[in-house]
């Protein structure tokens, strides 16, 4: 009787020892699947934090290409096209990179900022910049855009290697997390090296 019982508690151990071992292994595949942990990708209306010290001299003509914002501006300083440059109150900033914490510089217009109408409507499913989940950033292009694969260059992005350049791919997929379709192509034959889809971080708008 006693050897049976002590056959029972050995059994009983050994299942809950062998449960614990399980529930273990599973439960962090399971969070890291979870609904609940997915992230959301950040949405920022760009306010600068300050004006910039630095200042050059310019002028802007017309409304930005890279964001249909009400107070974005295309804008020139020296030989240097600038889009999107933001008018807040009388300061007109240009060159920000919130992503590199680049806060850019105050433009000193040599002339106003024409009163043509405001470009206020636009893409909801875009931004000036984004900030995909490997780290890549990447710019709204605004002047010649090329075409790869069959689909026409949106943004172009850094890149980690010298020999490649990368861009995004037809307009971002907007929801919860946003994604963007990115092509790395080989500079020297123009050809796409590798094809992927990203999540995105962070947009700027």
């Amino acid at each position: 009787m006693k050897f049976q019982k002590k056959n029972i508690i050995s059994a009983l151990t050994s299942f809950i020892f062998f449960f614990l071992m399980v529930g273990c292994a599973i439960s962090p595949l399971s969070t890291e699947r979870g609904p609940s942990m997915a992230p959301s990708t950040e949405v920022v209306k760009y306010v600068p934090p300050d004006v910039p010290r630095n200042e050059r001299s310019g002028s802007c003509w017309t409304n930005s290409i890279a964001t249909p914002r009400d107070n974005a501006w295309r804008c020139m300083a020296g030989n240097e096209i600038f889009d999107p440059c933001f008018a807040f109150g009388p300061a007109v900033v240009c060159g920000v990179n919130p992503a590199m914490a680049n806060e850019g510089f105050r433009l000193v217009l040599d002339k106003p900022i024409p009163s043509t109408p405001a470009a206020a409507s636009g893409e909801t499913n875009t931004g000036w910049l984004i900030q995909l989940a490997d780290g890549t950033i990447c710019n709204r292009a605004t002047g010649a855009r090329g075409m790869v694969d069959g689909q026409m260059t949106t943004y172009y992005c850094t890149s980690k290697n010298p020999d490649d350049s990368a861009a995004v791919l037809g307009e971002l997929t907007a929801g919860m997390v946003w994604k963007a379709d990115v092509a790395v192509i080989d500079r020297a034959t123009g050809k796409t090296r590798e094809r992927k889809v990203l999540p995105v971080v962070r947009v700027w708008q």
